[in-house]
């Protein structure tokens, strides 16, 4: 239930919401009700209070056998949009997982590349040996960030789309405010398109960095 502004005036300004829960089974569909300010009243204030006579229409409504929608009430498919958004956002998490083993797997190689390059300088190894062992090292290492960067770009495109879902600021769609707002399908799309940017953005950053390594003391003796 939402209550207008200036209920709790002068503690606090913004807008309440009172919310009920029904413990006795899972939430399938959730249920909105917009308490609206009487007819040429702004808000309410410390010396012009809401009264209890205001919540009628809300109480009639909120205890009728059958609910129905009207300007002042809607409802969401909780249950049905979060399965949908499970299934939306499963492919991402798959792939989020898929691309962290493999980041593990590069990471594992990598450091069993450098044991080798250590071995290898001990041993004697030729310069164009070791240079090509430490090539390998460098390359294991860009696949384990760019495989990184993927997992993070997956599970936050994954995380956009579902956690949304929880969200209860869900706008009166039988108001003009509403069609100030982006729907939660569009919003979590929005969310999910900068998350994947940022992730390619950080990689681009890694791999300027990367282009230039750091000298290898040890080598620099061999030559």
């Amino acid at each position: 239930m939402r209550l207008p502004q200036g209920v709790f005036e002068p503690y606090t300004q913004i807008p309440t919401n009172v919310l009920f829960f029904d413990r006795t089974k899972p939430t399938d569909v959730i249920w909105f009700h917009e308490v609206p300010l009487p007819e040429g009243r702004k808000k309410y204030t410390k010396t012009q209070p809401m009264q209890f006579e205001e919540f009628a229409d809300a109480l009639k409504w909120f205890h009728a056998n059958r609910r129905k929608e009207n300007e002042h009430a809607w409802r969401v498919d909780f249950k049905n949009n979060l399965i949908a958004a499970v299934a939306n956002a499963k492919p991402h998490w798959d792939a989020a997982a898929a691309a962290q083993a493999k980041t593990a797997d590069c990471e594992r190689k990598a450091r069993e590349a450098s044991q080798q390059i250590s071995a290898a300088r001990r041993n004697g190894a030729s310069n164009g040996k070791l240079t090509q062992m430490q090539a390998r090292q460098t390359e294991l290492a860009d696949d384990a960030r760019r495989h990184q960067a993927t997992a993070k770009s997956e599970q936050d495109t994954g995380d956009a789309i579902y956690w949304p879902m929880f969200n209860l600021d869900i706008k009166n769609p039988h108001s003009a405010d509403a069609l100030e707002h982006l729907p939660p399908e569009e919003l979590a799309e929005a969310i999910a398109a900068k998350a994947q940017r940022i992730g390619e953005i950080m990689q681009e950053v890694k791999e300027i960095l990367a282009t230039e390594p750091a000298s290898d003391p040890a080598q620099e003796a061999i030559a």
